[in-house]
């Protein structure tokens, strides 16, 4: 469990405040998040901050949006903040406002904003509360002008609040300081949660695990599935009630309507509303169980969430069965960079570890001026390549089959006698399917000395994906620091060398569907009076379908 503590503070430039910069997606402070977030891609993630991004009557501050789209871009499954004397629970959302409860991308998406701080201020009005709850945005308030029982979930007085943080979900209460009582929880499985397998005997079951609950009070709860393989079978979600002895208590657990989720294709599947726990029941889960199944039938769970609450907002679509499984980002194995001398006509670079079979290899190859023919490693298939007078560039990936421990590009003319570099890179994935290239670009040297170079400007993505850009330089002690990429783009590798030699710079972020991507690497001159070097860019976003 990541926990990034620095979310936004209590104002922002637009309103002349002291914390700037959460309001625009190149600002310093969403750039360091952006980046923060890439780092450690896959796990249960929480962010800290001050203030609210989700005013209770106001909605979203305009100042929170880009904190909030890029949080959400990463998966980030919790914000914790402050700022009003009052506990609120939020749905979990996009920064548009759409609720997220069972919806790719994004897996089981979206961020649930928890506030809590003591209770001093009366916090909204009844019919405040009302109205936002009304929205479903608003899940759960306790704030000192209710008395507790009343509407909607929201009660009076001073509350803690507990998490209990695990792989792959977390689970929320409020507990009344005073009384110790539990005014609210549930849980909710995180963003990161790789989609398992259920069974494949008949009559196939998936169980959440155990969540306590209060007599008498009412329960909501929702699953995201779709089949993977057989027939698509009616499939209904439960709220199973467990007694003291950890016993089913027959005859009263609540059945949902039975709905038929598409093979290979995400179904929400509402579940249950408005369930009272009956007498006896400390505890609930959520089951799934699959109608009349063979052998051959398996199904995937991948989102579920179960709270205290008479309701469950609607889906933001009315779309059942037609959804993709979210794409998780690859991430980078193992990259190494290594240098050729003068006067050569090929470039070997050996990996640290022998690849995993499966993984994608990428390589790029700066060149001293012209190359001529180029002949890919064995295996490779080429995504651009150059020959100038001044540096040439190859730029191709490769599907690992584990025994690649080192990478060989040749060329037919001899390189120039500074010498070239060349880089390698394994990635890996846990999507299913085939390794793809969703889109790229390049823009090779036009012979001009320059301080800065664009890398060209890919079509829109289909699908989420890695951007890798990477900029062959002429001379790599033409570059000085400060180096660095525009559009959020990361340096994986930078310059090795201080020398005449051909360098390179690699970059990395993530693009989402839709998007289109480009970066710009610029750099400082050596002399005051130095117009830079000749360089070349090139892009690509891969990513496993």
């Amino acid at each position: 469990m990541v926990i990034a503590s620095g979310g936004p503070g209590p104002t922002s430039t637009s309103t002349g405040g002291d914390y700037p910069g959460w309001e625009t997606s190149t600002s310093e402070e969403v750039t360091w998040l952006a980046q923060d977030l890439e780092a450690n891609q896959g796990k249960p993630t929480i962010i800290l901050g001050h203030e609210q991004a989700y005013q209770t009557l106001a909605g979203f501050q305009s100042s929170h949006k880009a904190f909030w789209d890029v949080a959400v871009s990463y998966g980030v499954d919790l914000y914790l903040c402050g700022h009003a004397h009052s506990h609120h629970r939020m749905a979990p959302m996009k920064s548009s406002g759409v609720i997220y409860y069972a919806d790719p991308p994004n897996t089981w998406g979206g961020m649930v904003q928890f506030m809590g701080t003591g209770v001093r201020n009366a916090g909204p009005t009844r019919a405040e509360a009302d109205t936002a709850m009304a929205t479903g945005k608003l899940k759960f308030v306790q704030a000192a002008s209710y008395n507790t029982g009343t509407v909607n979930q929201a009660i009076g007085g001073s509350a803690i609040i507990k998490f209990v943080l695990k792989n792959d979900r977390y689970e929320w209460a409020f507990v009344d300081r005073d009384t110790g009582t539990v005014t609210d929880s549930g849980f909710r499985l995180t963003n990161n949660v790789i989609p398992s397998s259920g069974t494949t005997t008949a009559n196939a079951q998936w169980f959440s695990s155990a969540m306590s609950v209060i007599e008498g009070e009412a329960y909501s709860g929702a699953v995201e599935a779709r089949w993977a393989a057989g027939t698509p079978r009616s499939t209904r979600v439960d709220i199973v009630w467990i007694d003291a002895d950890g016993i089913e208590i027959s005859g009263v657990s609540d059945l949902g309507t039975p709905q038929t989720p598409g093979t290979g294709a995400w179904t929400k599947l509402l579940g249950i509303t408005n369930s009272v726990a009956p007498t006896g029941a400390v505890a609930a889960k959520l089951r799934v169980v699959a109608i009349n199944t063979t052998n051959a039938d398996s199904f995937y769970i991948d989102g579920a969430q179960f709270e205290k609450g008479s309701t469950l907002p609607a889906y933001n679509d009315s779309t059942t069965g037609a959804e993709t499984p979210t794409l998780t980002i690859p991430t980078v194995k193992q990259h190494v960079r290594s240098d050729v001398a003068g006067g050569a006509t090929s470039a070997a670079t050996s990996l640290g570890t022998s690849p995993v079979s499966g993984n994608l290899l990428v390589v790029f190859t700066a060149i001293d001026k012209a190359a001529g023919t180029f002949t890919p490693p064995a295996g490779f298939t080429t995504i651009s390549q150059s020959s100038t007078a001044s540096v040439s560039t190859y730029f191709g990936y490769k599907v690992s089959n584990g025994t690649e421990n080192t990478i060989t590009t040749t060329w037919t003319t001899a390189s120039g006698a500074s010498g070239s570099s060349q880089w390698v890179s394994e990635y890996n994935s846990t999507n299913a399917g085939a390794w793809s290239v969703l889109a790229s670009a390049n823009n090779f040297t036009s012979g001009t000395a320059a301080l800065s170079h664009a890398s060209g400007t890919t079509g829109a993505v289909g699908n989420r994906g890695l951007a890798v850009a990477a900029f062959a330089i002429d001379s790599s002690n033409a570059a000085a620091t400060p180096r660095a990429m525009t559009n959020g783009y990361s340096i994986l590798q930078d310059i090795a060398t201080s020398s005449n030699r051909a360098d390179l710079t690699v970059g990395t972020r993530t693009v989402e569907a839709g998007s289109a991507t480009s970066t710009t690497w610029s750099f400082t001159a050596t002399v005051a009076d130095e117009f830079g070097d000749q360089a070349s860019g090139v892009i690509a976003v891969f990513n496993k379908l």
